[in-house]
């Protein structure tokens, strides 16, 4: 009898773990519903705000972790390319926190001298794009990730969905 309550146990676990990864699935349940149009404002607006709660959590972690050298709950990665800063990611989202690069003597935004403030502020070039892109997708033939700007005590943090397929994760 412990048993059969054992892999009871175990096969609700599974079913659980399931639904939480395709619950990570942000894309899809996005895209989907803004498929199905208007009528679905509700699950749309559903999924934003789940996305938005999850990205801000794992946002607020990268700034406050910012200064640790080690242990960080939030891992850095690298080879996604040198703009737009420092580049996390975790539950299938992809973080970027803007920090102007140097590129042998020269900054990419500040020029002479490195300016974080500038690179903060061309993160507010990605949501710009994204609305007008989604705006001319009529036919609602093209997915497009969900995204986030976060502001956090002075710090800028922007948040992606990653889209499967498109870039190899590093999880």
């Amino acid at each position: 009898m412990v048993e059969l309550f054992q892999d009871y146990q175990k096969e609700q676990d599974a079913k659980k773990a399931a639904a939480k990864e395709e619950d990570l699935d942000w894309n899809s349940r996005f895209n989907q519903s803004r498929r199905k149009g208007t009528k679905n404002s509700g699950e749309i607006a559903e999924i934003v705000k789940t996305f938005s709660e999850t990205a801000g959590r794992i946002a607020l972690l990268i700034v406050h972790e910012k200064h640790l050298s080690e242990g960080n709950l939030v891992k850095c990665i690298s080879g996604k390319g040198f703009a737009g800063g420092k580049k996390f990611e975790a539950h299938r989202l992809f973080f970027k926190e803007p920090v102007d690069k140097d590129l042998g003597g020269v900054f990419l935004y500040g020029g002479n001298y490195a300016s974080n403030t500038i690179a903060a502020k061309a993160c507010n070039h990605d949501p710009k794009g994204w609305s007008n892109f989604m705006a001319a997708d009529k036919s609602k033939f093209f997915h497009f990730p969900l995204l986030a700007v976060i502001d956090y005590v002075g710090f800028r943090v922007t948040a992606t969905s990653t889209i499967e397929g498109l870039v190899p994760s590093s999880q």
